[in-house]
């Protein structure tokens, strides 16, 4: 099992980070562009590398805030583990507590979350959830 190693530094990186996405949230109709360029087999992975960071031991994390409606401000994380096998990806454990620090309300298995593939063929873990944790707004529709 891959170490996660939480030290005050990695701490401070992770509050940046979210400050930064915060600052600037990806706007509704880039999320529908890149949404509708996935579903046509597109991949387009906009510039996030300011909003990347590796934490020690290898846990790779792109961290966003960006609307999943006109109305509804999300918090997303990619999380992946550099140099994992194919079909593998973080360890859960590792997950939660980077989603903790990150400021995430809901758990694991709780926030939506889907699983991702990368071309070397392992796996990157998406979850997402409304700033304020309320998960239940992402399935109200527009007209609610």
């Amino acid at each position: 099992m891959r170490p996660l190693l939480l030290t005050p530094e990695v701490e401070a990186a992770c509050k940046a980070l979210v400050d930064l996405a915060a600052s600037r949230p990806t706007r509704w109709e880039d999320v529908v562009r890149l949404t509708e360029a996935r579903a046509n087999g597109q991949v387009l992975n906009p510039m996030n590398d300011d909003l990347t960071m590796t934490i020690p031991h290898g846990y790779r994390v792109t961290y966003t805030h960006e609307y999943q409606r006109e109305d509804l401000v999300c918090r997303h994380i990619s999380i992946s583990a550099e140099g994992a096998k194919p079909k593998t990806g973080p360890n859960p454990q590792a997950v939660v507590e980077i989603m903790r620090m990150f400021g995430f309300i809901n758990g694991l298995g709780q926030a939506p979350a889907f699983v991702n593939t990368h071309p070397d063929g392992s796996l990157l873990i998406e979850i997402i959830e409304p700033l304020d944790g309320d998960v239940s707004k992402l399935m109200a529709s527009d007209d609610a």
